[in-house]
């Protein structure tokens, strides 16, 4: 059993930890994943850094059958994302150069969803300003342009070819995460400086 595994059996699953009995051997144990966890969390990348304007190279299937290292990869960026209290984040955020990234799908659940090699195929004519934020990005929000819905393909963690069409705030997610497949951060995207506010002032809205 590797780290991640024993990660997946701890950390992921919510509330373990508060219905365990308050003993030194479970705030000991407690302690322990809490350092496995903070061994895994990936770097940021923060902007500016050169990993966030690069368009990232698609995945052959050998790599995506074979590449025990892209397993590691996407479970790290699980963790992360977890950390975080995000709803998506991409490879190259974790200065890796894959065409990949994991976002939530569903907001009702939280599921977060792995897309390999991901395709926008089809889009509305029409756009809608929404707020976003990014990791890469702390401490602003900015109202960005995004398709009401797309059609998309990609393939998912079981190497499961998936064809879906997703809209309002899931499609805004993907768009902004594949944004960063292509090198594009969000601000790009922003038609006014005035669509720009702190992430304090965004709170009060």
């Amino acid at each position: 059993m590797n780290r991640r595994d024993v990660l997946k059996d701890s950390l992921l699953l919510t509330g373990l930890f508060a219905i365990a009995p308050k003993s030194s051997f479970a705030e000991k144990q407690n302690l322990q994943e809490e350092e496995k966890r903070k061994s895994i969390i990936r770097k940021i990348a923060q902007l500016g850094n050169k990993c966030l304007r690069i368009k990232t190279t698609n995945l052959s299937i050998t790599d995506r059958l074979k590449n025990k290292r892209l397993d590691n990869l996407i479970d790290d960026m699980a963790i992360t994302l977890d950390d975080t209290g995000g709803v998506g984040i991409a490879s190259a955020q974790v200065y890796e150069d894959i065409s990949l990234f994991l976002f939530v799908n569903n907001m009702d659940t939280s599921n977060v969803e792995v897309a390999i090699n991901p395709k926008i195929i089809n889009h509305s004519s029409e756009k809608n300003k929404g707020y976003e934020g990014c990791l890469s990005v702390p401490g602003i929000r900015a109202l960005v342009p995004r398709y009401n819905w797309i059609e998309v393909e990609y393939i998912d963690k079981n190497n499961k070819k998936i064809k879906i069409k997703y809209s309002d705030f899931i499609a805004r997610i993907f768009q902004h995460e594949f944004d960063h497949l292509n090198g594009i951060i969000y601000l790009d995207r922003v038609e006014t400086n005035k669509d720009i506010i702190s992430e304090e002032e965004y709170e009060k809205l």
